[in-house]
């Protein structure tokens, strides 16, 4: 079960414990679900990010500006190469994916597509 929480709310659930959170969780979705089911399991763990407070992010997303283009990812994920032509650094993350930027599903496919790319340097 994944959930989000924004604004504000997301900020104040960051400082609240684990149990508590998860136990809202079940009250919120027992609420949706009282006409279909009459009991949930209790929750066996709560996982769940410290987007706001982390130093690395402070919540923030990547998005692509007014003015700004696709092409504009791909130049920013384009890796660094040395003069004979090898990468030497490469960019993978959820804002070096043209079609899945500012989501973990972009963050993990430009992270494959880079480990690709150095398996694809290692086999030459």
């Amino acid at each position: 079960l994944s959930g989000w929480v924004s604004g504000r709310e997301a900020e104040y659930m960051e400082t609240l414990p684990e149990e508590e959170v998860g136990r809202k969780c079940v009250e919120t979705l027992k609420g949706f679900m009282k006409n279909c089911v009459k009991e949930l399991p209790p929750l066996k763990k709560v996982v769940r990010s410290r987007w706001k407070t982390n130093p690395f992010t402070l919540g923030a997303y990547c998005y692509i500006p007014v003015g700004g283009s696709a092409e504009d990812i791909d130049n920013m994920a384009a890796p660094v190469m040395d003069n004979t032509d090898k990468p030497v650094l490469l960019f993978a993350g959820e804002a070096c994916h043209q079609s899945f930027y500012s989501s973990s599903h972009g963050a993990l496919l430009s992270g494959q597509r880079e480990a690709q790319r150095i398996l694809d340097m290692c086999s030459h």
